[in-house]
């Protein structure tokens, strides 16, 4: 896919300014659930009409939004989706709209798959595979602009589990990095895996969510950038408010892999890497 393929940060965020109604909702399972966290906290759907499987956010004021992302959720493997962006709450004065689109792109290049595995023609997960992690499906707005009200519409008839749910909906500005991060930057998961060992020596092992992590700097940023954008989103968010995280917007088939709700892991220090030039730290760790 072509375009720009410089990160996204989603900031700032609007979604805790949101006024969340659904089609339907499960008892316990509200969809003011979806502005607020922790993400354990889902919206779930009373079914799987397209009637119940709506959301709708409102602004009290023109917000300007540029990324819309869903997740963690439970979307099947068919499922599809469509986000509308309306310049007025009551939702007739369309500002943008996706299109019907699938929520799950190809994940696997033509080389990984084979006929008998299954899935040569879609290259995605199967649905053992997909169980037990927290799967997003960010939407970028190509060219971001001010919205009162959003509408994501899901499809997903043939969900096993007879309901739709996910624990947010985020709604934000679309942040471009200037620059990317350098070559050296790492990426990965760390481990919360407890392991306790017997006197025999056995060890025990018991699996906990691992959260993904990335490291790595944008040597020379404008200054100008460097403090207006990314330390004031330091000081905005700390390490106790999320963001949503995109390093490339292009990548569509690694985007479920690489992209997620993240926060900053510690507020690492800018230097001054040459004259009107920063050198911006990125440290952040994935919401869980």
């Amino acid at each position: 896919m072509s375009g720009d393929f410089r990160a996204i940060a989603g900031f700032p965020r609007y979604t805790g300014e949101a006024t969340f109604s659904v089609g339907s909702a499960a008892a316990e399972y509200p969809g003011s659930n979806l502005g607020t966290l922790p993400l354990s906290y889902p919206w779930r759907s009373a079914g799987l009409d397209p009637a119940q499987t709506t959301i709708t956010a409102t602004f009290s004021r023109p917000r300007r939004l540029g990324l819309v992302v869903i997740g963690p959720h439970n979307f099947s493997l068919s499922a599809t989706y469509q986000v509308d962006a309306y310049f007025d709450a009551g939702g007739t004065d369309l500002m943008w709209s996706s299109g019907n689109i699938p929520v799950w792109p190809a994940v696997f290049a033509e080389t990984q798959v084979d006929w008998d595995g299954g899935r040569w023609w879609d290259r995605t997960y199967t649905p053992e595979e997909i169980q037990g992690y927290p799967w997003y499906r960010p939407t970028l707005i190509p060219t971001p602009d001010y919205a009162r009200s959003v509408r994501i519409q899901i499809f997903d008839p043939f969900n096993p589990e007879g309901y739709v749910q996910a624990g947010l909906v985020e709604l934000a500005d679309a942040l471009r990095f200037p620059v990317n991060p350098s070559y050296g930057a790492t990426y990965g998961y760390k481990s919360r895996t407890e392991t306790q060992e017997a006197d025999g020596g056995t060890k025990y092992r018991r699996r906990r969510n691992k959260p993904r992590q990335f490291r790595g700097t944008i040597e020379y940023m404008g200054r100008d950038d460097a403090l207006g954008s990314f330390l004031e989103m330091q000081r905005q968010l700390d390490v106790d408010t999320p963001f949503f995280w995109w390093p490339d917007p292009t990548d569509d088939k690694h985007v479920v892999r690489t992209a997620f709700m993240a926060h900053f892991a510690d507020l690492d220090l800018q230097s001054y890497a040459a004259f009107d030039r920063a050198g911006v730290p990125v440290n952040i760790e994935e919401e869980l």
